[in-house]
């Protein structure tokens, strides 16, 4: 078997155009897998900070709404206790005024009757 160096040389040459692609394409197959990585990772923080920010603006609008719903309670306790003081203001005080209104009146409280016998 003799081989010509003109042989050996072109299949040194096919051989390391092999290697070299096989090379080439491992190392690409390698930095896009790590790029995806991280630009997935980039990606699922994103969405967690993200997500950190919505629960953050969900509890800011749920403590507004308590906020508001106190703030009306408040309002409508205020407006109840006016009219309760109006009615009692427009009462007769007098129990001669009382009785003709229909009212019983309000006997007067002797000292010492609250305690026991």
């Amino acid at each position: 078997m003799d081989f010509d160096p003109r042989q050996i040389v072109a299949l040194l040459a096919a051989g390391f155009v092999v290697a070299v692609g096989v090379l080439s394409y491992t190392a690409a197959y390698l930095i896009g897998r790590g790029h995806g990585r991280r630009l997935a990772e980039r990606e699922h923080e994103a969405a967690r900070r993200q997500g950190g920010e919505d629960r953050l603006q969900v509890v800011e609008e749920a403590v507004q709404q308590i906020s508001r719903s106190l703030t009306r309670l408040t309002d409508a306790q205020r407006v109840l206790l006016l009219a309760h003081q109006q009615e009692r203001a427009a009462r007769p005080t007098a129990p001669g005024e009382q009785l003709a209104a229909g009212l019983s009146p309000r006997r007067p409280r002797l000292p010492g009757a609250d305690t026991p016998a």
